[in-house]
C-alpha cells in the first residue's frame, strides 16, 4: 500500500493550505501597514524683531540684564499644519525658546485631521537665542490610546525652518 491509497495525501494538502493561509495573512498584514495614515508636519509662519518692553517698576521682565530695555527679541507667528493623511490626537508642542531656556510644553488642539492647522505665537527674548529655539510636536495616532501611544517627532528648528528658502513647504516627518 503506498501513500496515496493510505491517506497520507490529506496531510500534505493540509500543510500546503495552512502554508499558503499564512503567506496571505503576511502579505495582507504587510499591505496594511504600508498604507497606514500618517502625521506630517509643515511650519510655515513669519518672524519679526521687536524691541524688548521696559520692565515695569518693581517687576523684573524678560530682558537680559546686560542689554538693558533697548534689547532686541524676535516675535514668531507660526502655523503648525497636518499634511499627512491621518489624524493627530491630543496634539501638544514642546518648545525652546533657545539658549538655556528649559523646554516647556503647551497643549494645543484635541484633534488635527489632514489638512487642518494651529496657529503658534512664540516670542524669543533675545535674537541671539533666535538660531537655537525649536519645536518639536508629539500626539496620538489612535484617540483612543493615551499615554502609550503618545508619538515624539523630530525637533523642527524654528530659524532655520523659517529661513529655508528651497523648500518652502518643508516638512518633518517621523514614521
Amino acid at each position: 500500500m503506498d501513500w496515496a491509497e493510505s491517506g497520507a495525501w490529506y496531510v500534505g494538502v493540509a500543510w500546503a493550505i495552512a502554508l499558503a493561509t499564512l503567506i496571505a495573512l503576511l502579505v495582507t498584514a504587510l499591505v496594511q501597514w504600508w498604507r497606514r495614515p500618517r502625521v506630517k508636519w509643515s511650519l510655515r509662519g513669519a518672524a519679526m524683531l521687536e524691541p524688548a518692553p521696559a520692565p515695569a517698576p518693581g517687576v523684573d521682565g524678560w530682558v537680559d540684564p546686560g542689554r538693558g530695555p533697548g534689547g532686541l527679541g524676535v516675535l514668531a507667528d507660526l502655523e503648525l499644519a497636518n499634511v499627512g493623511t491621518g489624524s493627530a490626537f491630543g496634539v501638544e508642542t514642546v518648545r525652546c525658546l533657545g539658549g538655556d531656556e528649559q523646554p516647556f510644553t503647551v497643549f494645543e488642539a484635541t484633534e488635527l485631521a489632514p489638512g487642518q492647522a494651529v496657529r503658534i505665537s512664540l516670542r524669543v527674548p533675545d535674537e541671539e537665542h533666535w538660531e537655537d529655539c525649536w519645536i518639536r510636536p508629539q500626539t496620538r495616532i489612535n484617540r483612543h490610546r493615551f499615554e502609550t501611544g503618545r508619538r515624539r517627532f523630530q525637533r523642527i528648528p524654528v530659524a532655520q525652518t523659517l529661513a529655508d528658502t528651497d523648500d518652502p513647504e518643508a516638512t518633518h516627518v517621523r514614521m
